[in-house]
């Protein structure tokens, strides 16, 4: 099942317009996030790092390093979790379109700080709509998708 959500991530990593299940989408995200787990871990250990950074918490300084493994692994997962994410929308019978206002509204937070919150209660509502049970059937975007709910 595992390997199954990830070759159809991958295969239909430029479908925006289907349907895709809870058991895809999440499945297809644990992968993507121990992708980037074992990226940060490879360019630590070969010491790569593109760019680094510091961060001040409670007087302790954290340094953070960027490296070309993580930079790559990011671009190989971001369109297909894009797609699916919009695919899972739609088998829960809602536009595509939740998505793209919250990647606008996140966008813009980055100017207008004001706009955090309104981010933050967006992503939840975006989390619950990917949790919640699938339209049985046929909807407007399309029959159910084959793999198991």
């Amino acid at each position: 099942m595992f390997i199954e959500a990830i070759k159809k991530g991958f295969t239909n990593c430029f479908d925006f317009q289907s349907r895709a299940t809870r058991s895809e989408l999440w499945y297809y995200y644990l992968f993507a996030e121990l992708l980037t787990l074992g990226a940060i871990m490879i360019d630590e250990l070969l010491g790569l790092s593109v760019r680094s950074f510091s961060i001040l918490i409670d007087s302790q300084t954290i340094e953070f390093n960027i490296g070309p493994i993580l930079i790559i692994s990011f671009f190989l997962t971001v369109i297909p979790l894009t797609a699916l994410r919009i695919r899972r929308l739609h088998d829960t019978n809602r536009s595509g379109y939740w998505y793209l206002a919250f990647i606008f509204v996140y966008i813009i937070s980055f100017f207008y700080d004001r706009l955090s919150l309104i981010v933050f209660f967006g992503y939840i509502n975006l989390v619950i709509f990917w949790c919640i049970k699938s339209d049985n059937g046929q909807n407007k975007y399309g029959p159910e998708s084959s793999l198991i709910r």
